[in-house]
């Protein structure tokens, strides 16, 4: 079913200031009626120059009639135009016919609205039902943040579409929103039946909103989807009534009846939230949309869960728009850009001519030195534990050669300083040799005395001032009065 939350399409033209295949504005082929209101008439058009289908919204020619009537209409363009959720019906564009009549282009939904929906199933599963008015939570959240009050939440202007494979709940009809424009709203008629359609429900309609209905704020439309709530789950509201003026005097005067009462099946946390949603005084109730959707996660769909932080990051934003943060200093004098209002900031985008938001060198000149003061610090301390590891890995092989060195001095096999070249050649005579060097036997008796004499030598190295264990001292070099060996000798001593 395509429509935009309005009641059966009606099969003529007759009240519309259009007819079936007229182009309007040179790009807007109308097609067909898809839905009808009390006060207009939504049709399906083709956008001949995208080749996309939009619906167009029009006044009936009665509604057109009444100058307060066609001032709402326009409010709710603007209004709705100005909110980006996926959560809120969008509106592209306006325009007018050729004998002046308005018309909204909004984008074409295809599905239905909860009014519908509960006249055809009867009433929703409680994950389905929570779901979808968190949805609304999040579309709430996204209008409220721009400072635009819905007014007229109801089943019938939230509208069930799917995308993707799920359901989605889209808010419709801001005509009778509250957005800042006081004056627009003094005219306002609440006992009337013919204007209760645009200016309010009486079943979904707060107390406060009741009394006065320019002195809303956001908590009324929380009342009203609290009644919403109650709705989807019973197929009642909580004040019953067949007129208005006894509708009116229950919400104003009497409790209204508890959801477990007509549904018992339901938990009582469940009706808990209901109940402080239908709190008398708006204070009693949750402050804004963020607020309620969170405490009706427990009772929805996992999936549920992203568009309540969707919705807290909103109201987070805009809480925090009205008073910019005090590291931010204030526009130089000359030269600089000025710092828009922020009771009138809307968005994100400035203005590069007239309005940017400048942040001074200085901070972030301190900033980038205290960054490099740390870089230059870290560096320092690597290269500081390197140079100790290094040093004490150094200490550590000092320690290891020195015990290395010291008992193979008491080998006589081992000691360097005592090796003596053997001479075995006819040319040097025995008898000078043992004139002039020490006494070498090659017999046993004469070993004793070589390893007396390396001992001698180690522990004289040991004694010594500076010793240099890395480095083994080389063997005592001969007499000057012997005879060097020869070249070929010390050849066969390396072989042996």
């Amino acid at each position: 079913m395509t429509g935009h939350g309005e009641t059966a399409a009606p099969q003529s033209f007759e009240d519309l200031p259009v007819r079936a295949g007229q182009v309007l504005d040179g790009k807007f082929r109308v097609e067909r009626i898809i839905g009808e209101g009390a006060m207009g008439l939504v049709v399906e058009a083709t956008h001949l120059a995208l080749d996309e289908r939009v619906a167009l919204k029009f006044l009936r020619r009665e509604a057109l009639a009444r100058p307060e009537i066609v001032s709402r209409f326009a409010r709710e363009a603007r209004a709705a135009a100005k909110i980006n959720n996926d959560h809120v019906a969008r509106v592209f564009d306006v325009g007018g016919t050729d004998d002046g009549s308005p018309f909204i282009v909004m984008e074409l939904l295809v599905g239905e609205d909860l009014e519908t929906m509960l006249a055809s199933r009867g009433t929703l599963e409680v994950g389905e039902a929570v779901e979808y008015v968190i949805q609304a939570c999040e579309g709430l959240a996204a209008a409220h943040a721009l400072g635009i009050i819905h007014r007229d939440i109801k089943p019938g202007n939230i509208f069930v579409t799917q995308q993707a494979g799920i359901r989605q709940a889209k808010l419709l009809d801001f005509g009778i929103s509250k957005a800042g424009l006081g004056h627009d709203f003094q005219n306002i008629d609440a006992q009337s039946s013919e204007t209760t359609q645009i200016m309010g429900s009486p079943h979904y309609m707060s107390p406060e909103q009741i009394r006065s209905t320019k002195d809303v704020d956001t908590r009324a439309d929380l009342w009203s989807l609290g009644v919403v709530l109650f709705e989807l789950l019973t197929g009642q509201t909580p004040f019953e009534g067949t007129e208005v003026t006894g509708i009116i005097a229950r919400v104003l005067h009497e409790e209204h009846r508890k959801v477990r009462e007509l549904r018992p099946d339901l938990p009582a946390e469940l009706e808990a939230v209901i109940d402080k949603c239908l709190a008398k005084h708006p204070d009693d109730r949750f402050q804004n949309a963020a607020e309620l959707a969170e405490a009706l996660v427990p009772f929805a769909p996992k999936r549920a869960r992203a568009s309540v932080e969707r919705a807290k990051a909103v109201i987070t934003r805009a809480s925090g728009r009205a008073s910019p943060p005090e590291s931010i200093p204030p526009p130089r004098p000359s030269g600089s850009a000025r710092v828009s209002n922020a009771s009138s900031y809307e968005g994100p985008t400035l203005t590069a001519a007239t309005t940017n938001v400048v942040v001074s060198a200085p901070p972030q000149r301190s900033s980038q030195r205290a960054y490099a003061y740390m870089a230059v610090a870290a560096i320092v301390l690597g290269l500081a534990g390197v140079t100790y590891a290094f040093a004490a890995r150094r200490d550590a092989a000092k320690v290891d050669t020195s015990a290395t060195i010291a008992p193979a001095a008491s080998t006589p096999s081992t000691a360097p300083e005592v090796t003596v070249p053997v001479v075995t050649t006819p040319s040097n005579p025995p008898a000078e040799a043992d004139a002039n060097t020490p006494p070498v036997a090659s017999t046993p008796e004469a070993r004793p005395s070589a390893t007396t004499a390396a001992a001698t030598a180690v522990t004289a190295r040991a004694t010594a001032p500076k010793p240099r264990p890395q480095r083994p001292v080389r063997p005592a070099a001969p007499s000057t009065s012997s005879p060097k060996p020869p070249e070929p000798e010390m050849d066969i001593r390396h072989e042996r």
